[in-house]
């Protein structure tokens, strides 16, 4: 499951309320969240769904930052490639994407 899907399975989770299906299989759904989280490092379903839409924010930041710098990547000696590289080692710092 990949992060966006996971995030949308922990806001269904949190919203289904009255739930339309039996108790066990909503323990059941909460448990394939909570196995899926703990993969994208998040303690379990609840702390997915908190934090999830940040993570996912800060990983197109990061796709968007290497797309600029590929651009770039031939003019290394310009202030634009090296600002570039300061922004994604900063934005990879505030969320351990390394």
């Amino acid at each position: 499951m990949n992060l966006r899907q996971l995030d949308a399975l922990c806001s269904i989770l949190v919203a289904a309320d009255p739930w339309p299906i039996k108790q066990e299989q909503k323990e059941a759904l909460q448990e394939l969240a909570t196995e899926a989280a703990k993969k994208h490092g998040f303690a379990d379903w609840f702390d997915a769904y908190n934090r999830a839409d940040r993570k996912i924010r800060f990983l197109e930041a990061r796709d968007r930052l290497e797309y600029a710098l590929s651009y770039w990547e031939g003019v290394r000696s310009t202030e634009a490639h090296s600002e570039l590289c300061t922004a994604r080692d900063e934005l990879e710092k505030i969320y351990d994407l390394r």
